[in-house]
């Protein structure tokens, strides 16, 4: 007998909640910024007896103060949007906490510099990060406090839980994620959750241990199996849509830098998947002998002028060429050409599911400037409305490339693990706007 699908709100009762706190952990992107605001909003339109304490944990950045900036950022013009609109009403008191992580990113993630640019260069109507860093609090430096509602949308195990040098578990910063008795930790699974071959079960056991220990839920969600896609494609949104129009009208300053930061967002993320293969850098699955694939890499770099340098610059080249063709109007762009044929060679050889992400920059190229990434946003969407239960019971199995959610389960007084599956993608885009609507 199939399980009855549920809400999240059936088993967390976090906005109902007169006194309640959550923990967001974020690398402070384009699509994590869509998250914060309409977790902010709903937050902020809470009654006014209410009183919340957020916490903001920032991982994964090399520019921390920049990534504080702007969650501050995010937060303050989500709180003056919903003040103009809701004119006369008294707001709930909200205490907003930023840390960072005391071990940033060594090399900056794609988006810093686009996204970051206004919080370092002193832009009229942005916070800077060079006042930032003198008070940057580091949430390891706070005593692990359970939270009823804790997200991670960032790559926490990777950057803070994982020592790559020694291949062990720092297990006792996974207790930050733990969850107050009743609470939920809500994951986003797939590339946020990755950890090396032979760690997951360790990470996963402790971390699971842990939450069933202390009586609450965690729910997961993934782009790979959470959406319906027969509906259409999950995680972007349109930058000329009704939903990211309505950004543009609640805060047009912040808006408007986020929505062109993103684009260019979209395109770095093609060009830096296709330089990981054409620089040959070490990938999971990824058998650069299978089938000569390195020898058809070869071949295919030296015809289409791709220069032997490091990652960043052939991914540069790659942008550079990309544009130049897209401004000349260039029926087919060489560089959407050169990713089609690397897609080929390394999906023979390695098989499709391991070269996912060269689909998606095959993908991006083809709709540069019609499709900006919105996962985290879409699916907190989805796991936030109340419209649809889209949650199932599941246990954690081992898959091909980590620990995964294994449908077909009954659920009982004692499940505490639930995934979201065969979510309709329009209706996904809709909740994203109903959920920030006045």
């Amino acid at each position: 007998m199939e399980s009855t699908p549920r809400h999240l709100r059936d088993f967390s009762s976090f906005f109902e909640q007169a006194e309640a706190s959550a923990i967001l952990v974020t690398d402070v992107k384009f699509d994590d910024a869509i998250f914060l605001w309409i977790f902010f909003i709903l937050n902020l339109r809470r009654p006014k007896e209410h009183r919340i304490k957020i916490d903001v944990f920032i991982t994964g950045i090399k520019d921390v103060a920049a990534g504080a900036c702007m969650a501050k950022h995010v937060f303050e013009a989500a709180k003056q949007h919903v003040a103009n609109t809701a004119a006369g009403s008294a707001s709930p008191a909200i205490a907003l906490r930023v840390s960072v992580s005391k071990r940033p990113a060594k090399d900056a993630p794609r988006h810093e510099a686009d996204t970051y640019a206004p919080y370092n260069t002193a832009s009229s109507g942005f916070p800077q990060a060079s006042e930032e860093r003198i008070g940057l609090q580091f949430w390891e430096d706070l005593a692990p406090e359970p939270a009823d509602f804790v997200a991670v949308i960032a790559q926490f195990f990777n950057f803070e839980v994982v020592d790559g040098e020694s291949q062990s578990v720092r297990k006792h910063l996974l207790n930050y994620l733990v969850p107050k008795s009743g609470g939920v930790l809500a994951f986003q699974m797939g590339f946020n959750t990755k950890v090396p071959a032979g760690l997951d079960q360790e990470v996963w056991g402790y971390l699971c241990g842990k939450v069933k220990d202390a009586a609450a839920s965690m729910v997961f969600i993934s782009n790979g199996w959470s959406f319906d896609k027969s509906t259409g494609k999950p995680g972007v949104i349109t930058p000329t849509g009704t939903f990211a129009t309505a950004l543009g009208a609640q805060a047009p300053g912040l808006w408007r830098h986020l929505l062109e930061a993103g684009q260019k967002e979209t395109l770095l993320f093609g060009t830096d998947q296709m330089a990981k293969y054409l620089t040959f850098m070490a990938m999971d699955g990824v058998d650069y002998e299978a089938a000569d694939l390195k020898g058809t890499i070869t071949g295919m770099r030296a015809r289409a002028g791709v220069p032997d340098e490091s990652r960043q610059s052939v991914s540069k080249h790659l942008q550079v060429r990309f544009l130049e063709a897209r401004a000349s109007e260039l029926e087919v762009n060489p560089v959407l050409d050169i990713c089609k044929e690397l897609h080929k060679a390394a999906s023979d050889a390695c098989g499709e599911k391991v070269t996912e992400y060269l689909r998606r920059a095959i993908i991006n190229f083809e709709k540069f400037g019609q499709t900006l990434e919105g996962t985290d946003g879409q699916h907190f969407a989805v796991l936030l409305q109340t419209e649809a239960p889209v949650l199932f019971p599941v246990e954690l199995k081992q898959g091909d490339f980590g620990m995964e959610p294994n449908f077909g389960i009954n659920s009982s007084e004692t499940t505490n693990m639930w995934a979201a599956q065969n979510v309709n993608v329009p209706k996904s885009l809709e909740w994203m706007e109903a959920l920030i609507a006045p």
